[in-house]
Formats: structure tokens, sequence, C-alpha cells
């Protein structure tokens, strides 16, 4: 059963997201994925979080493999190439799990989330382990 606000969760809100130390928020940007197996696709993400990312691509994922994720450049900037995991495949899109996010990567992250979210607000992201 998944919490409501009668037990501490926010209105609406799942197990899963209440769970989360940073919760993905919905955005929908057009990225490219390239694994070893899967191949390189188009992807739609969904939603987006410090640590994850919930996708959509016109062939199945493989559950565990290493994938690179393009995300597309900002006015004054480069694509965004960040390492993850696919960490679940189901019909609502696969999870993946980023690897190795660095600080500077991390910034980036959280600066493009920021300037996409449909309110516009702030992701409310910290690095976790003193990344900044």
């Amino acid at each position: 059963m998944s919490p409501g606000p009668e037990q501490g969760g926010p209105a609406g809100a799942g197990r899963d997201e209440v769970r989360r130390r940073s919760p993905r928020v919905p955005v929908v940007i057009q990225i490219e994925v390239r694994g070893s197996t899967s191949g390189r696709m188009p992807a739609a993400v969904v939603d987006l979080g410090a640590y994850s990312v919930r996708m959509r691509t016109e062939r199945p994922l493989v559950l565990g493999e290493v994938v690179i994720l393009e995300f597309p450049p900002g006015p004054s900037d480069t694509i965004l190439s960040l390492t993850a995991l696919v960490w679940e495949t189901s019909v609502r899109g696969a999870i993946a799990v980023f690897a190795n996010l660095d600080g500077q990567a991390f910034r980036r992250l959280r600066t493009f989330v920021d300037c996409r979210r449909p309110s516009g607000g702030d992701f409310g992201l910290t690095p976790f382990r003193g990344d900044a």
C-alpha cells in the first residue's frame, strides 16, 4: 500500500517515490542511448532524477547492460554523455541508474533538468558524497 499524506507521504505518491532520496521529476526529453548489446537508438525520457532516469525506447534494453545516455546540448553547452546501468525494464519503460557521476556531471545534469522543468523551479538536488 502506498503512503498517502496521512502517513507522511505526498498526496498521490507511491511507495517508490516516497522512499527515493531524490525523486525523479517528469520531463520530456529526446536522447540517444548506446549499448553494446542494445545498439544505438533514440529514447524518450519520461522522468529524470539525480541518480536515475526512466525512458521509453524503440527496442527493449537489456537488464544489467551498461549504456551511454546522450542528452542534447543546452544553448552554450555540449552534449551531456552519462554512463548508466539498466536497472529495471517494464511496460512503463526502462530505468537506468547513473554510474560514476562526478561533481561536474552532476551539476550539468542539475542545470539541464532545471532548465526543462515545467515549473521552471529548482530541481532541489544536492550532490551525493560531497561531490560539489
